[in-house]
């Protein structure tokens, strides 16, 4: 089609038809925008899995570009938090993360946290940290994007507890004494959320293995978890390390990596990079300088666009790439504030019923 509207006659339709899905099987290439009241009808239709996870990932595409209302599709995530395909769990969780959490308040937070907790928690719970005999891949799969978000997010205590007790019965072992516990793939995620929620002992076991193993891709994924870090202090204790010479720049970097991930880290990062700016720039690889703008694609709000703007500008624009990474973060920002605005009061309204 390259009409930029066109209509599509239903054939021998006698009535409006009760309920229609726009892209049968999942397998069109295109994005389907679906009005609320279409919407519930599907709700009573037997779609196939790839039906489902079609529709989910439309509709999350549509309400990060501000096109489909936030609070609808994590009411439409909820209904399918339960379902027995991992398929289509997975693709509610990967919904979820519509929401930029740096856009919520204290109070916010707590309510949304509790709304995760509701609707995933148990599932989350019942798969559990550790791999199973008999998992099939798709669960694999969901136990990867599940559990985080229960644990950090949705601030599970059971799952919070146990990811900080694996964490540190593999770190120890790595450190020299006892068995490791066979994590697997899920290894970083366990790291990470234990870090998410950690205490000044978790970070200095952390950095303390980091800078003991000989193995590099363990030492990986404990610099990156050292991002997770969401106690001010600790987070700022992690950022430091980039500057402290206790690490190859090039490793550490994860470190940056993952807290510009969490929106509530964003601008901490920020500040960080622009105060050390030109030491970053001597202790990175050469093309840094045009990869260090993608670290704010999770700002949300009009001052910190503005800051961003005049900061990187001209510096991004000295580098190959740099200035089509500039402008594709503050592109991502800029649709962030726009949904922040667009978005208040249905999301308001979310948060008053998931209180309730």
């Amino acid at each position: 089609m390259h009409e930029q509207e066109t209509s599509i006659a239903l054939p021998d339709a006698a009535s409006c038809p009760g309920w229609l899905l726009p892209n049968p099987s999942g397998v069109g290439y295109f994005v389907s925008k679906i009005d609320h009241s279409l919407l519930s009808r599907l709700h009573a239709v037997p779609l196939k899995t790839s039906e489902i996870t079609a529709l989910l990932n439309d509709l999350r595409m549509l309400a990060q570009a501000g096109e489909f209302p936030q609070d609808q599709l994590l009411e439409l995530a909820a209904d399918y938090a339960t379902d027995a395909r991992p398929e289509v769990v997975k693709a509610a969780v990967e919904a979820v993360h519509v929401v930029n959490s740096a856009t919520l308040d204290s109070a916010g937070h707590a309510k949304f946290s509790a709304w995760i907790n509701r609707h995933f928690g148990p599932q989350a719970l019942k798969l559990g940290w550790r791999k199973r005999e008999g998992d099939s891949e798709a669960t694999n799969q969901l136990r990867v994007d599940l559990l985080p978000l229960a644990a950090n997010l949705g601030a599970e205590p059971t799952l919070r507890a146990q990811a900080q007790q694996l964490a540190r019965q593999w770190l120890v072992a790595k450190s020299g004494t006892g068995a490791a516990p066979q994590l697997g793939a899920m290894l970083g995620n366990i790291l990470h959320s234990a870090a998410y929620n950690g205490d000044q002992a978790l970070f200095e076991m952390l950095v303390a293995t980091a800078a003991k193993t000989r193995d590099n891709g363990d030492r990986n994924e404990m610099l990156s978890a050292l991002g997770s870090f969401t106690d001010p202090a600790l987070r700022q204790k992690a950022l430091d390390l980039m500057l402290s010479g206790g690490f190859d720049p090039r490793e550490a970097v994860s470190i940056l990596h993952t807290a510009s991930s969490n929106p509530d880290s964003t601008p901490a990062v920020q500040q960080f990079v622009q105060q050390h700016y030109v030491a970053l720039l001597d202790k990175l690889p050469e093309d840094s300088g045009a990869t260090l703008p993608r670290m704010g694609r999770a700002l949300c709000s009009a001052e910190e666009r503005n800051n961003f703007d005049r900061f990187y500008k001209t510096r991004a624009a000295k580098y190959p790439g740099g200035k089509r990474n500039f402008a594709q973060t503050l592109e991502s920002i800029d649709i962030c504030v726009m949904n922040r605005t667009t978005q208040k009061g249905g999301m308001q309204r979310f948060m008053a019923a998931a209180a309730q």
